[in-house]
């Protein structure tokens, strides 16, 4: 019989808003990119639009507009990025299922 494993580094909290991260805390985060540029990006979600700066990230495919999976740490005040992948997903159509989903 065949097990699939999965190792997630960043348990498995996956939340909608930048807003609601908690100090000393990993995440996993959907968002999407409003604005790049060579030394930062801003993300934005339904609620809150953060601007980091983009000097240690991998933004080869990622375009303004994309919807993304954020790999992260809050610490204190700030928040570092780790990792950022590109979904091919639409994000009103993430927005209305996380809504249902909360229901």
């Amino acid at each position: 019989m065949l097990h699939r494993t999965s190792i997630r580094p960043y348990e498995e909290i996956t939340i909608l808003s930048l807003d609601s991260l908690a100090s000393e805390t990993k995440f996993q985060l959907f968002c999407k990119i409003k604005e790049k540029e060579d030394a930062h990006i801003i993300l934005s979600d339904e609620k809150a639009e953060y601007k980091f700066a983009s000097k240690d990230l991998d933004l080869e495919d990622i375009d303004v507009g994309d919807t993304i999976l954020v790999f992260g740490q809050k610490e204190e005040d700030n928040i570092n990025l780790e990792k950022l992948i590109k979904l091919n997903l639409d994000w009103s159509l993430l927005v209305k299922a996380r809504t249902i989903e909360q229901l």
